[in-house]
């Protein structure tokens, strides 16, 4: 099954692709681009619409800090080359992690690196996550970088110290 990508920047499949909400684009969302940009090929960030809270608990959706227009240009603002979104529903939530590997990651956008965040999920009932990532990524052809976001909490702690140093 093909699941419709409405595509921002370059309209295609870079080597490279990153996914998640990325609701702000913050410092954490910055860096994660940062990190695909380092494999040296073009960037694609995989997004969805709407949050998928949205579709399952409406009442617990969180406040939009962005558009999805504004997210999808800060996106390209902050190193990627595309943008490729795809409308989250019921129907795209009950996909097995396999499914959406090989559906969405390999058939459609051609991954050869992926990049997220350190706790992204995916799949039905969020059954993948980047150790199951890592785990398949050699029979999918692909590599997997998890990367370690610092919470604000540690950055407060660290704050005076790094005060310090200037």
């Amino acid at each position: 099954m093909t699941h419709a990508i409405s595509w921002h920047g370059l309209a295609k499949p870079t080597p490279t692709v990153v996914i998640g909400i990325f609701d702000g684009v913050h410092q954490g969302h910055q860096e994660i681009i940062r990190r695909a940009k380092s494999y040296g090929e073009s960037v694609t960030v995989l997004t969805f619409y709407p949050h998928p809270t949205s579709v399952f608990a409406p009442e617990r959706t969180p406040s939009q800090l962005l558009s999805l227009s504004g997210r999808i240009t800060q996106l390209l603002h902050h190193g990627a080359d595309s943008v490729a979104v795809i409308e989250f529903t019921r129907e795209f939530a009950a996909l097995a992690p396999n499914a959406f590997i090989e559906e969405v990651l390999v058939k459609q956008l051609q991954a050869k690196h992926i990049v997220v965040g350190a706790n992204f999920t995916f799949g039905a009932k969020a059954a993948g996550d980047v150790s199951y990532l890592k785990k398949v990524a050699s029979h999918y052809g692909f590599t997997v970088d998890g990367v370690e976001l610092v919470s604000h909490s540690a950055m407060l702690f660290l704050r005076p110290e790094l005060e310090k140093l200037f």
